[in-house]
């Protein structure tokens, strides 16, 4: 017996982004973090540094004088410079996530789930996979995500009856992707 299981919902940016958030950690573990780490200290010190020797260049040509008054300025202008990079760092993401969530392939979502196939679709498109082609399957507090190539097919919490539902349906679809690994 066939035990396909139909779920239509509204695409949400904020289940868009955890499930990108879901396939960005499955795909960044073991040594391959190490390039996120990097990432994140180019971004979050080495560009702060740029901007603080940037302020200083400034001030040199408007003043002719590269001291400044107080201690505080150097850590206060990296703080905020660091700060400002990942923030915008993050934005980046967000604005993905909500471009996917609102886009024409979002107009009308849907999977189809069962122990042969993933299907996440729209109202004329669809992707199937089966389950041994699926990179991961994740369970956040706003969504379930399936990531196939890189890329994140949330279902958002809210689609589902109840939080048990979406928990035993995740749970399901595991034990699917685990069985064809």
């Amino acid at each position: 017996m066939s035990e396909v299981r139909r779920i239509e919902f509204k695409a949400e940016t904020k289940a868009t982004l955890e499930g990108m958030r879901l396939a960005g950690k499955a795909l960044f573990r073991g040594g391959r973090s190490l390039g996120l780490w990097a990432q994140m200290l180019i971004i979050g010190f080495f560009a702060p540094i740029g901007v603080l020797a940037l302020t200083f260049l400034v001030k040199f040509w408007v003043t002719g004088d590269m001291r400044f008054e107080s201690a505080l300025w150097a850590p206060g202008i990296i703080l905020v410079a660091g700060t400002t990079s990942l923030l915008l760092s993050n934005w980046v993401y967000a604005v993905m996530a909500k471009a996917a969530a609102v886009s024409r392939f979002a107009r009308a979502p849907f999977v189809e789930i069962g122990p042969d196939a993933f299907v996440y679709g729209s109202g004329e498109s669809f992707w199937r996979t089966v389950w041994a082609d699926v990179e991961h399957v994740h369970m956040g507090r706003k969504a379930v995500s399936v990531t196939v190539s890189a890329v994140a097919l949330p279902i958002p919490i809210s689609a589902f009856e109840s939080g048990d539902d979406a928990r035993a349906t995740f749970e399901k679809m595991q034990a699917w992707w685990e069985a064809a690994r």
